[in-house]
């Protein structure tokens, strides 16, 4: 069974590139996030939601066009959310962008899976370049061993709670992450 660790550590991958979650539960998604980043400690994030407004492009933009610049500088691991219903106008800028989004440490593309058909239309040369590195959040949470378990914690960054917020769906249920990590850290395994 497919393990949320390959999303990262599959020895036939390269250590970094760039990743496709779909998603359809948003407290899945939750639970996928909170193992990307016990999965990758130690780095540092950014987390934008790509929509359609002008400031959000032209700040992707710029951190695409200088993420190979500065080489002295460890880059952020960048998690981009694709809002609904946007892929008509974010996917064109995606589809030329895949060099420097797939550069160290690499980037998480996420997006909705009812959005996912439009998003192969819109970015058809990203979308076959991360067609081995696609996955669906609700066949990733496998069991963990305790000592991923260990690296768990609920405690999201308020950026990324108010990005998965306005994400389509009812709002995150925090008190439910907080339970499904008190019992991924209780006995290792996911409930």
């Amino acid at each position: 069974m497919l393990r949320l660790e390959h999303l990262f550590f599959d020895p036939s991958a390269e250590p970094y590139g760039i990743r496709l979650l779909i998603w359809e539960d948003k407290d899945e998604l939750a639970r996928c996030l909170v193992v990307v980043r016990a999965l990758l400690q130690g780095q540092s994030f950014e987390d934008i939601l790509l929509s359609t407004d002008t400031p959000t492009i032209e700040r992707v933009r710029l951190i695409v066009e200088t993420r190979r610049l500065f080489d002295d500088q460890p880059n952020s691991f960048l998690s981009l959310f694709i809002q609904q219903a946007t892929t008509a106008t974010v996917g064109p800028f995606l589809n030329g962008s895949r060099r420097p989004l797939a550069e160290s440490p690499g980037t998480l593309l996420v997006v909705r899976s009812a959005d996912f058909p439009a998003l192969l239309r819109a970015a058809p040369d990203m979308t076959s370049f991360v067609v081995h590195r696609m996955f669906d959040a609700a066949e990733l949470l496998a069991p963990f061993d305790s000592a991923l378990a260990s690296l768990f914690s609920a405690d999201l960054p308020p950026t990324l709670v108010d990005i998965l917020n306005l994400l389509p769906g009812d709002p995150v249920a925090m008190d439910r992450l907080n339970a499904w990590v008190k019992a991924c850290l209780g006995t290792g395994a996911n409930r």
